[in-house]
């Protein structure tokens, strides 16, 4: 038998558990925020976002692209998210 697919099967456990807990957080980052209750206004600016939140906007911008990552929210018009 070959271990190349118990190695990759290892990878994928082991970037699961890495990757696991970040997922989490940027999920609990982003209710802290209030994030979903703004989104489902439709397309936000992250501008406008992040004076709804108090964020820095750019810091804010690389939540929502994680978001969009992780198939919670979607990128909407040019500099907006929903």
């Amino acid at each position: 038998m070959s271990d190349r697919p118990r190695g990759l099967a290892g990878y994928a456990n082991l970037s699961r558990m890495a990757f696991g807990y970040a997922s989490s957080q940027i999920l609990y980052a982003a209710v802290r925020l209030g994030v979903p209750e703004l989104l489902a206004q439709g397309d936000v600016p992250v501008t406008r976002l992040a004076e709804s939140t108090g964020s820095d906007p750019h810091a804010l911008g690389r939540l929502l692209r994680a978001l969009v990552v992780l198939g919670v929210a979607e990128e909407g018009s040019p500099g907006a998210s929903r």
